[in-house]
């Protein structure tokens, strides 16, 4: 997942979280093989570069291919393949739906990199009204449950989530003491969302502020990766609270137990992320966790 990953524009920081990593490539630089992959992949869809702009250098490395509106995103961990190619297929089916969803443009199956070409975006206001985010999120939620290909149940990403908590080596990054506060929050939350037997639909499952632009016409939806089947509670747990009130109809309770557990799920990605820019909203996320705990 990229975490908290912010939107397909510069004008507010760029595809990362805070713009830490805007980076403009020059001509003669040495480049990385990822933006290299997604130079390749620009010129094959007709977009020579001029001087390409890193947005994001995270789980995925995120490239404006200036000077044209057009935004690639490249796969560099493994194992994401499948998931990336599954995000370019529903937003294609989104978009021609007339949902609010970012623009695929084309798809490279490439090895060792594969590369999503995307619509450029660009961001009007700083953030969206708790109304425009919910009307986008049920503009999306709507199509999205006619859509009839096969995703995976949210339930996979929670357990990944859970492999790596569970992980000492890989949990290196985080104190022991936080760890196993993370490990105690995870039982306690994961069974209580257990407990209930919600109705399941397809789901963007991580459609936080981050993912969501203010363009000149509408809000908009980016970044489905992590597309699955679910409760939409989940959903709306990934959301503000002033957001979630625009859901009158839905059980709260649900919405509470998977809000902290998505909060254990970031701090947890985040906490022990080989990138330091993620880990301050691994902090963050654990304090939320351990506030919950005290009560």
């Amino acid at each position: 997942m990229d975490c908290l990953a912010g939107s397909y524009t510069t004008d507010r920081g760029g595809f990362g979280c805070d713009g830490a990593s805007l980076m403009v490539v020059h001509v003669n630089e040495p480049r990385d093989p990822a933006v290299e992959a997604a130079i390749a992949a620009g010129v094959a869809a007709g977009f020579p570069v001029g001087e390409p702009v890193i947005l994001q250098d995270t789980n995925n490395v995120v490239v404006w291919l200036r000077p044209h509106p057009v935004i690639a995103k490249v796969g560099v961990r493994q194992h994401v393949r499948d998931s990336l190619r599954r995000e370019v297929e529903v937003c294609q089916y989104l978009h021609a739906a007339g949902a609010p969803v970012g623009e695929p443009i084309a798809w490279y199956d490439d090895e060792p990199h594969p590369v999503s070409l995307w619509s450029r975006l660009e961001a009007t206001r700083p953030a969206c009204s708790p109304r425009d985010h919910a009307d986008a999120l049920r503009a999306v939620h709507g199509p999205l449950r006619r859509y009839s290909a096969p995703l995976p149940s949210y339930w996979a990403a929670t357990e990944s989530a859970k492999d790596m908590l569970f992980d000492d080596e890989r949990m290196h990054a985080i104190k022991h003491a936080d760890a196993a506060l993370l490990r105690d929050a995870y039982r306690r939350f994961a069974d209580q969302i257990l407990a209930f037997d919600p109705p399941l639909q397809p789901l963007h499952s991580e459609p936080h502020t981050g993912n969501i632009i203010a363009t000149a016409d509408r809000a908009v939806l980016i970044d489905f990766e992590a597309v699955s089947v679910g409760p939409i509670e989940w959903d709306i747990a990934c959301c503000p609270a002033a957001v979630a009130a625009e859901f009158p109809n839905i059980d709260h309770d649900l919405v509470r137990a998977a809000r902290l557990l998505n909060a254990v799920r970031v701090a947890t990605w985040c906490g022990a992320s080989p990138h330091p820019a993620m880990r301050p909203y691994g902090v963050e996320q654990l304090e939320v966790v351990r506030r919950a705990l005290r009560k």
